[in-house]
């Protein structure tokens, strides 16, 4: 856990150093802020790194909670790294200066600047980087709390133009609906366990073979005739079928809410195998 006070250069700079040889393992990626790192406003938690079986995410909030949901089922987006430290520090305070911008700095720590952080950076299968801010509606209503995040936001901007990256704003009306409680619905089933993995290429088949009979039925008779012909348990059934939409499979409208009492034809379903 890091100093939240009496912050100095020198664990600051300790800090960096840490970070920078723990990602320098390959074991995977390290964020440079944890949940008992900083205090926010939002509702930190760690969740599952879905990809990557026993490690964890770090989010701030859960507006980068759901981002990050979005991020994952986008099939351009090859890593997902949170909590990105914007290094060197002496880079961004060239930045705030050049802005005529006060930089950031530790609270009760003499003023100490700062390790400025992107919510998100991604690597893309364009080989091309894009960063992003995440943040709550309530920060723009916020006068104070306004001026604070756009000084951030403009020394983190400028600070990705320098690297030839794309930075993005992302505020939490365009991240809470339905699209995201759908992905939220799904994620789970991104991986399956042994026996799923097994069952899956059969049981897909077995939709495909019959797509027209099902395409006017609840989803739900799918599952249940998954349950009969394939000896797994209800749950398992919904596993297959959800692990298919998050790989594209079965492509439907995530707009719309997924009700499985709804026929496949009634969430804009079609077969992409």
């Amino acid at each position: 856990m890091k100093k939240r006070v009496d912050v100095t250069e020198q664990i600051r700079d300790g800090w960096v150093n840490k970070w920078k040889k723990k990602n320098a393992q390959g074991n995977g990626y390290y964020s440079f802020l944890t949940t008992q790192d900083v205090k926010s406003e939002g509702s930190k938690n760690r969740s599952p790194d879905f990809e990557q079986p026993h490690r964890d995410r770090n989010f701030l909030s859960l507006n980068e909670s759901f981002y990050y949901l979005i991020l994952l089922f986008d099939p351009r987006i090859t890593t997902i790294k949170e909590q990105y430290p914007l290094l060197e520090v002496e880079k961004t305070q060239f930045i705030a200066k050049e802005l005529g911008l006060k930089h950031p700095t530790y609270p009760y720590s003499r003023g100490v600047p700062t390790v400025i952080t992107s919510d998100f950076v991604c690597d893309t299968i364009y080989r091309k980087k894009i960063a992003y801010s995440v943040k709550d509606e309530r920060a723009f209503d916020d006068n104070e709390l306004k001026e604070e995040y756009q000084n951030n936001q403009k020394i983190e901007q400028a600070f990705w133009a320098t690297e030839n990256t794309k930075w993005h704003l992302v505020r939490s009306a365009q991240i809470k609906n339905t699209f995201t409680e759908n992905l939220e619905k799904i994620v789970a089933d991104l991986r399956l366990d042994n026996e799923l993995a097994f069952l899956f290429s059969q049981w897909l088949m077995f939709v495909v073979n019959n797509w027209l009979k099902f395409y006017r039925e609840p989803v739900i008779h799918i599952f249940d005739k998954t349950v009969s012909l394939f000896g797994v348990s209800f749950e398992q059934a919904t596993s297959l079928f959800q692990h298919a939409i998050w790989h594209r499979y079965l492509k439907l409208d995530l707009r719309k809410q997924l009700n499985y009492r709804h026929s496949l034809c009634e969430l804009g379903a079609s077969l992409n195998v």
